[in-house]
């Protein structure tokens, strides 16, 4: 696994390498290479120095606090330091256009319920914050968002008009988690 004092000594050989680059050559393969690595390692840099919330078998959670109230959870697979995607939460009243919570998954990483994944595990997260009936936004369109929001027990209380862009769904997170109890109660 990749240390954040590993990655730091990469960051700088990178930049050394830029340096020196940029003194004797004119090559701009080799200029965009060395800048991609050079994002790439401050990505990796920036995500390993935050916070780790929550470890699953599958997942990682990273939290960055971005101002008094506005949160982003950066995803990760389980002991992988490339980031599949991120949660975003506002933790104050919203607006009547945006929701608290905002969710963007990489492509490739689409279809794999990981932004469901990451919503149920920051559940406990955001009702010890105060957020307990999130709003949720998304275009009539996104159907494949529009399922997570459902599957994480959103329920549509505005339907887009003319006005207005996007669905508003608002999950109940403490008659979620009730309900959650009495199905593991009834399993027993």
């Amino acid at each position: 696994m990749l240390r954040l004092e590993d990655i730091k000594k990469e960051l700088d050989k990178t930049d050394e390498e830029l340096a020196n680059f940029l003194y004797v050559a004119d090559n701009p393969e080799r200029y965009n290479e060395l800048c991609r690595k050079k994002n790439k390692l401050s990505e990796m840099y920036k995500l390993l120095s935050l916070p780790k919330i929550v470890s699953t078998d599958e997942l990682d959670i990273y939290v960055e606090n971005k101002g008094f109230s506005h949160y982003i959870y950066h995803l990760t697979l389980h002991e992988d330091i490339n980031e599949i995607g991120h949660i975003r939460v506002t933790y104050k009243e919203c607006d009547d256009k945006f929701g608290n919570i905002g969710y963007e998954i990489k492509r490739q990483y689409q279809g794999c319920n990981f932004a469901l994944k990451a919503l149920e595990l920051l559940e406990d997260e955001m009702i010890q914050r105060g957020l307990i009936k999130p709003i949720i936004t998304a275009y009539p369109y996104n159907l494949p968002s529009i399922r997570t929001i459902e599957k994480f027990g959103g329920v549509l209380i505005r339907e887009h008009d003319n006005l207005i862009t996007y669905n508003k769904y608002q999950v109940d997170l403490l008659n979620k988690k009730q309900e959650s109890i009495k199905q593991k109660r009834k399993h027993l």
